[in-house]
């Protein structure tokens, strides 16, 4: 095998055959150079599965039943650099945490008053409830039981 090749298992599923009852599967081995096009890769699939009519559309799906395309080879990935660019980009970045460090700090001491007023409202709130609290607790207290029978009972 040559570096430009490729060996894929490909698994058929022959909808075309039997249209009620399950369809026959197959797997095969198949070398695909890297360099070839879409007809010569379509032609091969045909001849390996011993497909005939060409009428016949292939659809060829990975493992998670998404479609792959046979006319497009894969793009290898390449990395430009570009000075200006990068320099832009963090330059900007730069600038950002900048002005978000400036605004931070700027609303340093507003966050001492903040704080000091949130913790007001929420001593008063508790206040208020601990006074509610305190009455029922008084109300209670002076309620006293006499008992069940209010007059003797006759037996």
């Amino acid at each position: 095998m040559s570096d430009g090749f490729k060996k894929i298992w490909i698994e058929i599923k022959r909808l075309y055959l039997h249209e009620n009852q399950p369809f026959p599967e197959s797997v095969c081995l198949v070398e695909i150079n890297e360099n070839e096009g879409s007809e010569e890769v379509n032609r091969k699939l045909r001849e390996t599965f011993h497909i005939d009519d060409l009428d016949l559309v292939l659809k060829l799906r990975n493992h998670r039943k998404s479609l792959i395309p046979i006319n497009i080879t894969p793009k290898r990935r390449t990395i430009e650099s570009v000075a200006q660019k990068e320099t832009v980009s963090i330059k900007k970045k730069y600038m950002e945490l900048v002005n978000r460090i400036q605004k931070l700090e700027a609303s340093l001491p507003e966050l001492d008053k903040k704080r000091h007023n949130r913790i007001i409202v929420e001593v008063e709130s508790l206040e208020q409830k601990l006074d509610f609290l305190s009455k029922r607790l008084n109300e209670t207290d002076q309620v006293k039981w006499k008992g069940m029978f209010k007059k003797n009972p006759l037996w």
